[in-house]
């Protein structure tokens, strides 16, 4: 199944500008456009025997074609109204494949260990803290079984919603002072337009470096990591091709 501007569910919300929908929690937005690594996700549910998780599902661009290729889903997100909306737009003789869940990531998610074949996790962990980061990272890796696959996607100090000279700078600019976390950032000192309503103060943003070393440092074997920029979003928001990074990994 691919989503798109002119086949997207009637239950999601109006899209707010080209290729972007809001989440209702004011946690960013729901690209309409799968990235690299949400298509190898849903490739990878054709083959997954163990049931898939996504963090950070919103109203399911990811979740439904995963749904559609015939895995069990696993959708979590902090909205229950997020969650609503993604049963609702789930076909009625596929729903038995879905489960949802508003425990918070890290701290409250909970599975058995090597229960899960996959997660992915989009356009969150640069809302989290660094070592927050870790810890969920971490359990991902105890919660996936051997051979288990973990799909990523940040945004990166690159990205055109922000002042993105400037924010580039100052990243690297900490970058080179050795901070830990570089990327832990006032966003909104940088939101350009709107953006500024539709985001948290804080947000964490990634190179390509920082977040192979994170991967690692959880226990995962990086098969690759890339910088992309997903075509159907506004121009505007476009830079060099590094506005976001994805990550595919593998517990061995």
């Amino acid at each position: 199944m691919t989503i798109n501007n002119n086949a997207i569910p009637k239950a999601w919300p109006d899209v707010w500008v080209k290729g972007m929908i809001k989440t209702k929690n004011k946690m960013g937005i729901m690209t309409i456009e799968n990235s690299p690594p949400s298509k190898a996700f849903i490739d990878f549910a054709k083959i997954a025997k163990k049931p898939l998780l996504d963090i950070g599902c919103a109203y399911g661009a990811v979740v439904i074609p995963a749904i559609l290729n015939g895995a069990k889903v696993i959708g979590c997100d902090l909205d229950n109204e997020h969650l609503s909306i993604l049963e609702s737009s789930v076909p009625q003789e596929h729903r038995h494949l879905l489960q949802t869940t508003s425990d918070s990531f890290p701290n409250n998610l909970r599975f058995e260990k090597e229960s899960l074949s996959a997660v992915h996790i989009s356009m969150v962990l640069h809302f989290m803290k660094g070592e927050d980061i870790l810890l969920g990272l971490k359990k991902c890796y105890q919660w996936l079984e051997p051979g288990g696959k973990l799909y990523i996607v940040n945004m990166t100090p690159y990205l055109g919603l922000f002042n993105w000279q400037e924010l580039s700078k100052y990243y690297f600019e900490r970058v080179q002072k050795g901070e830990k976390w570089p990327g832990e950032i006032n966003c909104k000192n940088f939101a350009k337009g709107g953006w500024g309503d539709q985001l948290p103060e804080y947000a964490h943003f990634f190179d390509i470096h920082v977040m192979r070393s994170v991967a690692e440092q959880s226990g995962f074997t990086v098969d690759d990591i890339f910088y992309f920029c997903y075509e159907n979003i506004p121009n505007k928001y476009k830079t060099n091709g590094k506005e976001y990074v994805g990550t595919i990994a593998s517990k061995k």
